[in-house]
């Protein structure tokens, strides 16, 4: 099972990176965001590429730890505490 920070590969083509995103799918389906390690010839940031987590493998666990892991207090998303009242029209 990919981690967010694995450093992955598609194993049909071989591309390579930093798993920086997953998805979650009700129908089961779990995707992959691969980030590329490093900016193109021209100078470009390449866009993340998402594949199936079937085509993915682990080439190293763990390999990006530089930015601290969210925690529910101050990610974005659904919160613990909710509106009492619905908003009036």
């Amino acid at each position: 099972m990919v981690k967010l920070g694995d450093r992955v590969r598609d194993v049909v083509t071989g591309y390579e990176g930093i798993a920086s995103g997953i998805s979650h799918f009700l129908n089961g389906c779990v995707s992959v965001g691969i980030s590329a390690v490093a900016v193109a010839s021209d100078g470009k940031i390449p866009s993340m590429e998402w594949l199936d987590e079937q085509r993915v493998a682990v080439v190293v666990e763990g390999a990006f730890t530089g930015m601290a892991q969210p925690s529910h207090a101050t990610a974005g998303g659904p919160r613990e505490s909710h509106p009492t009242e619905s908003p009036t029209k």
